[in-house]
């Protein structure tokens, strides 16, 4: 009943870590996989429901933090800041995060401005990465 989304988030940590021993396509294939995935249960709840986006859905945040644990190694500086990042865009739904939180209904809709927030958090962790490879830190 506590940050329900957090606490969603932090449930995929251990698997965002299994996942960063595999080749990176293999490691993006399942992430792919189980976002498809994902979206047969959501839907299946929201049939039940009259919320667009019931709070006691957390699978789509799980989704999400593996989405932004894809751009980055597994190391705790990075797996910490993604996690971060993606929580930060999750909560605040920046563009486009709340375009498509407002815009997009049912299943795809709940998962999928998850999806964009790990996708956000992954371009700006990859963007600074790549600026800490080029300064040599």
């Amino acid at each position: 009943p506590v940050s329900p989304g957090t606490m969603g988030a932090v449930a995929a940590m251990p698997l965002g870590c299994l996942l960063a021993a595999l080749p990176r396509p293999a490691h993006v294939a399942v992430v792919v996989a189980l976002t498809g995935l994902s979206l047969i249960p959501v839907r299946a709840y929201l049939r039940h429901r009259d919320a667009d986006d019931p709070q006691e859905i957390v699978l789509d945040e799980s989704v999400g933090v593996l989405v932004a644990l894809a751009f980055v190694p597994w190391t705790f500086l990075w797996a910490g800041l993604a996690f971060g990042l993606f929580r930060l865009f999750d909560i605040f739904k920046p563009w486009p995060v709340g375009w498509v939180d407002r815009q997009v209904k049912g299943a795809l809709g709940v998962v999928g401005d998850d999806v964009v927030a790990g996708l956000l958090a992954g371009a700006v962790l990859l963007g600074a990465r790549l600026l800490a490879i080029h300064l040599g830190l």
